[in-house]
């Protein structure tokens, strides 16, 4: 007790917000978020849902620190994107 104790004294919690688009109905967000969880006791991860207008407006004002959402109009040049899947869509 008393090395968990010290270590809950001295440890700094650490904090990630999350946006995601709010119509996002995967699981490889929510899985990852688990592990991460799992992974980084000391990690604070805090989720925020939003339409792109939302989400964007998270990020202007740093109420979150990273934003999913997929790309429905050309990128910003005030935020920093990168492709990290790739979908394709029959009817």
């Amino acid at each position: 007790i008393k090395v968990e104790t010290t270590r809950i004294g001295t440890d700094a919690r650490v904090s990630l917000r999350i946006g995601y688009l709010n119509r996002y109905s995967g699981i490889a967000m929510q899985q990852t978020v688990i592990h991460m969880a799992k992974r980084y006791k000391n990690l604070d991860i805090r989720m925020y849902s939003g339409s792109h207008e939302e989400l964007y407006g998270m990020l202007s004002d740093r109420r979150v620190d990273v934003v999913f959402n997929d790309q429905w109009q050309i990128l910003s040049d005030d935020f920093e994107s990168h492709l990290i899947d790739k979908s394709t869509t029959f009817i």
